[in-house]
């Protein structure tokens, strides 16, 4: 997979989709939140491309709220205004997403089995032939180390600024700078 990614962003020939979620922390079948960041290298110069991100918020789970053992940042979407919708309708848009794009589709994520995990218990099944990165093992592979656990560890490995971490939308954004960052090149705002 690390060739796959590398060769990827020379060759500008995929997009990569990075999915996070996050649920209740006192009721994990209740996934509250789904960020989406997509990164289109086949628009052109990688220096120039910069991640396009979404916040989902399930509106029958508005009302709960994490904060006991994982900040609540679900109101602190940083790229863009968050989006609510029945969880149906989430599930739908994530699937939608990597429809349209099909085969130039790259799953990332940090840890992501457990985000893959996620959309298939509310029905966003994703396809089966789905390339995925994830940044947790690109890591291991590319250090021989165990390598930061947390998503917040990694970009402070990679020197990115991040604010409200725990915010799907934003750790979706992160992840994909993450990774663009393991390979040399800057998603930042700047």
């Amino acid at each position: 997979m690390e060739r796959l990614v590398k060769q990827s962003i020379e060759d500008q020939n995929m997009v990569f989709i990075a999915v996070d979620i996050e649920v209740y922390e006192l009721n994990h079948k209740c996934v509250t939140e789904i960020g989406v960041a997509i990164l289109d290298l086949r628009k052109g110069n990688t220096k120039d491309a910069k991640p396009v991100g979404r916040h989902l918020r399930v509106k029958e789970y508005m009302h709960l709220k994490n904060g006991k053992f994982v900040e609540d940042a679900s109101e602190k979407f940083e790229f863009g205004k968050s989006e609510i919708l029945t969880l149906k309708e989430c599930a739908n848009q994530v699937k939608t997403v990597f429809e349209e794009i099909g085969d130039k589709a790259i799953f990332v994520g940090h840890d992501g089995a457990n985000d893959v995990r996620y959309l298939r218990q509310i029905g966003a099944d994703l396809p089966e032939d789905l390339l995925m990165a994830d940044t947790l093992t690109l890591w291991k592979v590319g250090h021989g180390e165990d390598g930061p656990s947390t998503l917040g560890r990694l970009l402070i490995e990679y020197d990115i600024s991040s604010w409200n971490l725990h915010n799907a939308g934003n750790d979706a954004y992160y992840t994909v700078q993450a990774l663009m960052a393991m390979y040399g090149k800057d998603t930042s705002q700047e």
